[in-house]
């Protein structure tokens, strides 16, 4: 868990429903993660929740945990690379459009 956090490479607004992570959740916690309201919970704030759940979890809700993780990060790199891509090619287009291309 710990390497996973130091190899983020995601857009740290990016939001997961808090739905998909409460079985893991103390009460509490959760309780807590509402305020952020219906556009969900920046993943980077349920990544820092997961890694403090890791000495609490068996072995299976742990697997499970990991999986919805690496498919929220997977999706949260695949946006962030498509926004960076779209930046490159808006970013050639001015300037081709400056030089009369």
């Amino acid at each position: 868990m710990s390497r996973r956090l130091t190899l983020r490479k995601y857009d740290g607004s990016f939001r997961v429903p808090l739905s998909d992570y409460e079985r893991w959740l103390p009460k509490q916690t959760a309780e807590a993660l509402r305020l952020y309201g219906e556009e969900g919970v920046p993943l980077l704030v349920i990544e820092g929740e997961a890694f403090d759940l890791v000495p609490s979890l068996n072995d299976r809700d742990l697997a499970d945990l990991i999986y919805q993780l690496d498919g929220d990060v997977q999706r949260a790199q695949t946006e962030t690379d498509d926004r960076a891509l779209d930046q490159m090619l808006e970013s050639l287009a001015e300037l081709d459009a400056g030089r009369g291309y």
